[in-house]
């Protein structure tokens, strides 16, 4: 019997550098091959120059007195060259807007630079060559806002002196809150020397805090909610070409596996149901000749034939 391959994912966070995956957030893998060649070329020195600044503004507040936060001192700014993996990773970040996160994988996010704000909330990234870079940034702050609380109520009597309800009496009152805004910016360096300026601010899609429930589980989307994934998965060698295409329903493999030779054949089809092995799986040549059925009942071999 040849072995069946369990589809899992390396994954590590975009927008922070953590290791972590909260229990009961969205998250959306990026279903596109990371060119790794194509990242580091887009990498190489150049002499352009990318300088700019990292602030936001309080959301709760009107447009007119909104304060503005600049970025702490050394806080770290993020620059990736856009490739077609970045592309669809920001796609995605406006799919899932705050309500979640996308996940990079471990080798995709490790072509980056990385620069740290100074006193002022600005950065600089020397030695670029022209080209496209995506810039990101996770603000923390310290908000302030007004609330309302009640302090009493005001009670009501009809013409005959009985009572006839209330009303509330609210005081304003002065809080604090601790606030992370994602700061974003697509730039361009058109030619080698050139310097331009990044500033960074909020983006929108990340102020949208909206939960997408079931409705983020449509459709061939990859990803996880409460901690269990779904979606139609793929995975690649190293070469670009497919590895495991797998389906997932509430955090396990349902429906049908393919997986594939490092050149492109089909390898393995395999018939999966609630995380468990159930049905024929058809193990394949190179020449793409049967080799063996193998026939599967929650995860136990019942009988097989080779071919």
């Amino acid at each position: 019997m040849k072995k069946v391959t369990s589809f899992l994912f390396l994954i590590l966070f975009i927008a922070t550098i953590s290791h972590k995956i909260a229990a009961q957030e969205n998250v959306l893998y990026p279903q596109v091959w990371f060119d790794e060649k194509d990242a580091s070329s887009k990498l190489t020195e150049g002499s352009g120059t990318i300088t700019g600044s990292a602030f936001t503004f309080e959301t709760n507040q009107a447009a007119a007195g909104r304060e503005k936060h600049k970025a702490k001192e050394k806080t770290k700014v993020i620059l990736f060259p856009v490739t077609e993996y970045l592309i669809e990773v920001s796609k995605l970040q406006k799919v899932l807007g705050a309500a979640g996160r996308v996940i990079m994988t471990e080798k995709a996010f490790s072509y980056r630079l990385e620069a740290e704000t100074d006193q002022n909330g600005n950065f600089t990234f020397y030695k670029m060559r022209p080209g496209k870079y995506y810039i990101q940034c996770n603000l923390e702050f310290v908000g302030h806002a007004v609330g309302q609380q009640e302090v009493g109520r005001t009670n009501y009597y009809n013409g005959y002196g009985y009572y006839a309800g209330s009303s509330a009496i609210y005081e304003a009152y002065n809080y604090s809150y601790n606030a992370s805004h994602v700061l974003v910016k697509f730039v361009e360096i058109k030619e080698d020397g050139e310097v331009i300026e990044a500033k960074l601010k909020p983006n929108r899609v990340f102020e949208n805090y909206k939960k997408l429930g079931a409705q983020l589980s449509m459709g061939d989307r990859c990803g996880s909610y409460d901690g269990k994934q779904f979606g139609k998965c793929t995975e690649y060698y190293d070469n670009g070409q497919t590895r495991i295409i797998a389906k997932w329903k509430d955090g396990a493999q349902d429906g049908t596996t393919l997986e594939y030779y490092d050149t492109g054949e089909l390898m393995t089809v395999s018939k999966w149901k609630n995380g468990q092995l159930n049905g024929d799986t058809t193990y394949y040549n190179k020449n793409q000749s049967v080799a063996e059925i193998v026939t599967y009942k929650n995860n136990i071999e019942v009988k097989s034939s080779k071919q």
